[in-house]
């Protein structure tokens, strides 16, 4: 029997969840891309669709994760950055709304989207 008070080795599981973040990062970025062609190509509204499908998808999939089905988490986060990318990709163009100010607002929703990567950062701290 061990002792009640020894903390687990929870080395396996931080480098799998740092694989799966490094797994969002990558697509985060590789994926610019081609869902900015799905935007030119298909529009807002099949382009919005595409990102509520996916991002819905995979909060549903990591909302029911459990231990024994973690590895659908490899799956989870890339959907979840495309659906992200998606969603910031149409919503710059919300920017045009504000004339002078334009730059300012498309900033703005460029720095609170990269600022995510932040709350991993957090959240592995803590």
């Amino acid at each position: 029997m061990g002792d009640l008070f020894s903390t687990p080795d929870c080395k396996a599981q931080d480098e799998r969840f740092s694989l799966i973040f490094t797994l969002g990062s990558f697509m985060n970025n590789f994926m610019t891309f081609p869902t900015g062609y799905i935007f030119d190509r298909f529009k807002t509204t099949v382009a919005r669709l595409i990102a509520i499908f996916f991002y819905t998808t995979a909060t549903l999939i990591i909302a029911f994760t459990s231990a024994g089905s973690a590895v659908l988490l490899f799956l989870a986060m890339p959907m979840l950055t495309i659906g992200g990318i998606l969603f910031l990709i149409t919503n710059l163009q919300i920017g045009n709304l504000f004339g002078q100010h334009r730059s300012t607002i498309i900033t703005l929703y460029n720095g609170a989207f990269d600022s995510s990567s932040a709350v991993f950062l957090i959240i592995k701290l803590l």
